[in-house]
């Protein structure tokens, strides 16, 4: 059952369509940010594991005596 603030409105009854709204304003941005944080460390754990893989295929070529592929610019890449 609600329970009733000092101005004995019933809390959780949507009887301020206004702190209603401020409230679900207010968690949505905490939704978004925590989204963002998210989508963040996402992004510097594949760069982590991509500086990885290259470590390793570094280590295989050398171990195999094989050269460093030439290194392409963006715009020869975007050409192919």
């Amino acid at each position: 059952m609600p329970s009733q603030d000092s101005s004995g409105q019933c809390i959780g009854c949507g009887c301020n369509q206004g702190a209603v709204q401020d409230i679900v304003h207010e968690l949505k941005k905490r939704q978004a940010l925590r989204g963002d944080r998210a989508k963040t460390h996402m992004a510097e754990s594949t760069v982590a594991s991509l500086a990885l893989l290259h470590q390793k295929i570094d280590t295989v070529m050398a171990h195999l005596n094989l050269p460093p592929p030439p290194v392409s610019t963006d715009a020869e890449q975007m050409e192919r």
